[in-house]
């Protein structure tokens, strides 16, 4: 009898581990908040659903100006390091320090980077004022792909490619704007947005209706233009003198994420542009860039999770001892 009891609880053991193991995974891997500080050459992280701080992700070694953040070969995060003049690599598990990812080519100021349709990663360079072309999973220099000044850019900052797989990227200067190139041989092919409506443009990207977002530094505000023609459409954001717009993303619930370099907070809009909530504060001086890791962005398993697991199994061995002796 008592032998029967021990299988029973066996057999109850081994059945509610795939629940357990299914709880463990299920908060293994989803997308969190990164956030880039050019003041502390630090890189935050919150969470994506309630903006709660979760601490430091990556914080010195190597990195000293942190800008902007991509996935990269193996979930891995790559990270502009803008002073340091190189592309850096953090392991997506646990946010150590790989080293340089990608340099050379005379890369200077690194700022905003993407990659493109063909997988490589295209960076701007501010203090050359051309962009450059690494590969996408070896990191190695491959060309310069839009040439100095062309076009008249100037500081390039913010860098997206469009549903017409052309490259836009932000300049400064007495072309400020929004200017367009070609996609596949980095021709210069025309000023996008104009400067009657946008001062000091920073980051851009198309929004989920396909027109075009700026954040405009010396207007405080985030301005929208018609993403086909270029047109200017309305100041989708109106900010305040503590509003200084620096990165803007757009989250997983689809709304507008904006960071406020004055006050360190993360500001929420939703399509509209109206202000939702301030989504996160804490740690952050200057935010610089934001970015939402994807879903396959491993988190690490807290110990205490391990420990539990173990102990199950560790109760799911000694049962099965205990009805061997019995036998």
């Amino acid at each position: 009898m008592k032998q029967t009891k021990f299988k029973q609880l066996d057999l109850k053991v081994l059945a509610f581990l795939p629940f357990l193991f299914l709880l463990l995974f299920s908060h293994a891997a989803y997308a969190v908040l990164l956030v880039s500080d050019f003041r502390q050459g630090t890189i935050f992280e919150y969470d994506s659903n309630s903006g709660a701080y979760l601490g430091i992700y990556a914080t010195g070694g190597g990195l000293d100006s942190p800008e902007a953040m991509i996935t990269g070969p193996n979930g891995d995060l790559l990270v502009a390091d803008f002073f340091a003049g190189n592309i850096r690599r953090y392991d997506g598990t646990t946010g150590n320090d790989l080293g340089v990812f990608a340099s050379g080519g005379g890369l200077s100021g690194p700022h905003g980077m993407v990659y493109g349709p063909d997988g490589n990663i295209y960076v701007n360079s501010i203090f050359t004022n051309n962009v450059l072309r690494y590969d996408g999973v070896t990191g190695a220099f491959i060309d310069e792909f839009v040439s100095p000044g062309s076009g008249g850019m100037f500081e390039p900052r913010g860098i997206t490619f469009g549903a017409d797989n052309n490259l836009y990227i932000t300049s400064n200067g007495a072309n400020n704007g929004v200017l367009r190139f070609d996609g596949t041989t980095g021709a210069f092919l025309n000023t996008f947005t104009t400067n009657t409506t946008i001062q000091k443009p920073r980051d851009l990207l198309f929004g989920l209706n396909g027109d075009l977002f700026v954040t405009s530094i010396d207007d405080n505000s985030v301005v929208r233009y018609d993403g086909i023609t270029g047109d200017f459409v309305t100041d989708f954001i109106l900010g305040g003198p503590d509003f200084v717009p620096s990165g803007m993303t757009i989250g997983p619930d689809g709304n507008f994420y904006v960071g406020s370099r004055e006050n360190g907070d993360i500001l929420r809009f939703d399509t509209d542009g109206n202000l939702i909530d301030i989504f996160a504060t804490g740690g952050i001086i200057n935010p610089t860039n934001l970015y939402f890791t994807p879903d396959s962005f491993v988190v690490p398993i807290p110990g205490s999770l391990v420990l539990f697991v173990s102990g199950i199994l560790g109760l799911a061995g000694y049962s099965r001892r205990r009805a061997h002796q019995k036998n």
